[in-house]
């Protein structure tokens, strides 16, 4: 089925590219318009393009994610339940692996903030002068898991801190031979 267009759908229905608009974000059109423009749409399948809705909209309702890899176990959950949530939230994900290479990493950013998503989360394995380079003067909010992230907001995982504490606990339980 071919992709048609708002003036496309005008033509068709002998109207201006404006009316259709208007029909489709609930303006006033005469009733015999809308109907007439109603019947092209039903006839032709017409869907609009959420892209270009989104750009009247400045939001997509899209989060990006950078991921290093699928297969680590860790990330696998983290995208699981990150998808899971961003979804009850109305929102839809994109996520992007790089193989663990940084230049991937910083092309898959750059992409999804072409795409005008409404954030990107990266799982980072090191923060380079880049990528806090990528973020200056960037609108687009940016989260990083793993790695501290002075231009913005990370969380951190106290990886020694909750060694320590399972250490500690062991040692209060009485056991000598942890290992």
């Amino acid at each position: 089925m071919e992709k048609l267009t708002f003036s496309d759908i005008a033509r068709k229905a002998g109207v201006a590219k404006s009316t259709v608009s208007r029909c489709f974000n609930g303006g006033s059109v005469k009733e015999e318009t809308g109907a007439i423009i109603a019947k092209v749409i039903e006839d032709t399948g017409f869907e609009p393009s959420t892209a270009a809705q989104n750009l009247k909209l400045k939001s997509t309702k899209t989060i990006g994610i950078v991921a290093p890899s699928m297969t680590s176990t860790v990330t696998g959950r983290q995208l699981t339940t990150m998808d899971e949530t961003l979804r009850k939230a109305g929102y839809s994900v994109i996520i992007l692996t790089t193989g663990h290479n940084p230049d991937r990493e910083i092309e898959a950013i750059e992409y999804l903030r072409s795409l005008r998503v409404d954030g990107v989360i990266l799982i980072a394995t090191t923060i380079t002068d880049a990528r806090e380079r990528l973020q200056d003067g960037s609108s687009v909010p940016f989260l990083v898991l793993g790695q501290n992230f002075r231009h913005g907001t990370s969380v951190i995982n106290d990886d020694y801190g909750s060694g320590y504490e399972a250490g500690r606990y062991a040692r209060n339980r009485g056991h000598e031979n942890v290992v």
